[in-house]
């Protein structure tokens, strides 16, 4: 009679008349939606940052240009060198480059205020990469605005050292046009 009271004359009518396991299924049914939106917030949050497929599309800061004519054009009205970054879209080093070399404010800064930068997919521009003798992605060609060569790089390399490469063209940059 206790229990009656507590639970309710008409919940206990139902209690009385439905089987067990009825009424166990239509409670786990009822808190099924709530369990999963707790397990899913608590994954989200232990799961940490998130890290982009080795072949997925990076969102860069660096301002690439992609068409050449517009690059070159580009160069010459501003008077700073083109910065040629010759990749293979699902090649994993020229990714490794994108994700952990130029994402990092200060090259990105460095390369946007400093060059005309162009990103040039290999697979897509034969005649770019064998009127380059480009033999390896990624590769780099940093050339003056009329297409004369200053410097090329193969490879990848780290951050700490990319930043001594930036530095190390400034210098021979500034050096060529004394």
């Amino acid at each position: 009679m206790l229990g009656k009271a507590l639970v309710g004359t008409v919940l206990w009518n139902q209690i009385e008349q439905k089987p067990m396991s009825t009424l166990l299924l239509k409670f786990c049914l009822a808190l099924f939606p709530v369990l999963t939106t707790v397990f899913m917030i608590c994954w989200l949050l232990l799961s940490g940052p998130s890290t982009p497929h080795p072949h997925q599309e990076i969102l860069s800061p660096i301002c690439w240009e992609t068409n050449m004519d517009v690059a070159m054009d580009r160069a010459e009205r501003e008077q700073r060198p083109l910065f040629l970054h010759f990749v293979v879209i699902n090649d994993s080093k020229s990714q490794q480059m994108e994700r952990e070399v130029f994402v990092l404010p200060s090259i990105a800064d460095q390369l946007n205020t400093n060059f005309v930068m162009v990103k040039i997919n290999a697979s897509e521009n034969a005649a770019l990469v064998q009127r380059h003798a480009i033999t390896a992605t990624p590769t780099d060609l940093i050339m003056k605005p009329n297409g004369q060569l200053i410097h090329r790089r193969m490879g990848i390399i780290s951050a700490e050292r990319y930043g001594e490469y930036l530095a190390f063209l400034q210098e021979k940059i500034l050096s060529e046009e004394e």
